[in-house]
């Protein structure tokens, strides 16, 4: 959902900041108008602008207010039940972003002991790789051996099904 650039607010003029605002605030409320049909829920919008006097209400002051003092009406414990901090939002975000580089690290270093196989098999010495390419090749020997295993025992059973059915079907003719 991105929508076109804008240039630096800083260097916008009072009116195109103004504009800008309003624009993007009415957008706003057509989304809130849209989630809360969507999601069968009370959605309260306030805004307070440079350019106003006082604040603007979504859908109006009156229903802003209602909605506002009934969930304050609610017991703390359950009004935080689902309030999510900012920081706690940022901190999973965080753990997220560290789990994927993590995990693009890990197949960085499979695609380059892939590599690394591949030029030794090309004619490349052993004696030119270093302490973690030598483990890393280890490692990648390793699981290319156990695939090569697990293969050899799927190709087994497969061999071993064909010759039990045929046997069955050669007794009931």
């Amino acid at each position: 959902m991105a929508g076109k650039k804008h240039k630096n607010s800083s260097k916008m003029s009072e009116s195109e900041k103004k504009a800008l605002i309003l624009k993007r605030t009415r957008s706003l409320f057509k989304q809130a108008k849209e989630l809360s049909i969507l999601c069968a829920i009370q959605i309260a919008i306030i805004v307070f602008s440079p350019w106003e006097t006082s604040p603007i209400y979504w859908p109006s002051e009156a229903q802003a207010t209602e909605i506002f003092k009934n969930y304050l009406k609610k017991p703390e414990v359950v009004r935080m039940k689902k309030l999510i901090k900012l920081e706690t939002y940022l901190s999973e975000k965080e753990k997220a972003k560290e789990e994927d580089i993590r995990k693009m690290e890990q197949k960085n270093d499979e695609m380059e002991m892939e590599f690394l196989f591949c030029e030794l098999i090309k004619g490349k010495s052993m004696n030119e790789l270093d302490v973690r390419q030598t483990k890393g090749l280890l490692k990648l020997a390793a699981l290319k051996k156990a695939k090569l295993e697990e293969m050899k025992k799927q190709l087994a059973e497969q061999n071993d099904q064909p010759k039990q059915g045929n046997d069955n079907a050669a007794g009931a003719w």
